[in-house]
């Protein structure tokens, strides 16, 4: 399934090759590795595998994943980084509480990885996948499969809003991201269509206090915003 195995020796030359090569040529204190989407059982017909589970008294593909993903923390470490992973990067329980987890599944995982001791950057495909189509027109363009992400739902995100999170547990949370994934975003007026105007209303819920924050104000403040895109060339849903 086009996954890396972590049974076989050249597996870790590569990461290694491959990180080294990232961490020269970016001088950032972080290296986010990916880790998701891993699927179920991808190494069980791997001899190599199934010995390395043996060795280590591993009970899963899930400890296998762990063990690679350690494997490239540590590399990171020695080159005076810090790994960032989505939120498949615990699975397994091997690498440690340094790594900073990007929960997209759902914001009860999130929480899950919060109270299991990790810091969170919230990125739940439900509120903030910008490839979601924007309305529930039959051709409007976008995909759903998290929900349909209109701009107003955009506005009114507010991070765990439904769960019991104590404040000690938010301040775990270092932030929100937002991601346009562009499997069917072919063209730059299309991408810019997918960004715009959610893009505004997403900053503004991450830098925003929610008591400063009225839907009806930024509908006001977006007119303009508007007239200055179009000064630029930008395509956006009107």
């Amino acid at each position: 399934d086009n996954v890396l195995n972590p049974g076989l020796k050249g597996t870790y030359t590569f990461i290694e090759t491959v990180l080294n090569e990232v961490c020269e040529l970016f001088p950032g204190a972080f290296v986010h590795i990916g880790a998701d989407e891993v699927p179920d059982n991808v190494w069980s017909e791997s001899p190599s595998c199934q010995a390395m589970m043996k060795t280590h008294g591993y009970s899963s593909s899930k400890e296998l994943q762990g063990h690679l993903l350690r494997h490239a923390e540590n590399f990171l470490s020695t080159k005076g980084k810090q790994m960032f992973g989505w939120e498949e990067a615990v699975f397994g329980d091997k690498v440690s509480k340094d790594t900073v987890i990007f929960s997209w599944l759902n914001e009860k995982s999130g929480l899950e990885c919060i109270r299991n001791g990790y810091d969170v950057v919230l990125q739940p495909g439900q509120e903030t996948y910008l490839d979601m189509a924007q309305d529930f027109s039959a051709d409007e363009p976008g995909t759903d499969w998290a929900c349909k992400i209109p701009l107003e739902k955009a506005y009114h995100y507010e991070p765990f809003a439904n769960s019991n999170v104590t404040s000690k547990e938010f301040e775990q949370v270092k932030g929100i991201q937002c991601a346009l994934w562009c499997e069917m975003t072919n063209t730059q007026s299309r991408f810019e269509y997918m960004l715009y105007p959610r893009l505004l209303a997403i900053a503004e819920v991450c830098w925003s206090a929610k008591e400063q924050r009225d839907w009806a104000d930024f509908q006001a403040r977006l007119n303009g915003q508007l007239q200055y895109l179009d000064r630029l060339g930008i395509n956006y849903r009107r």
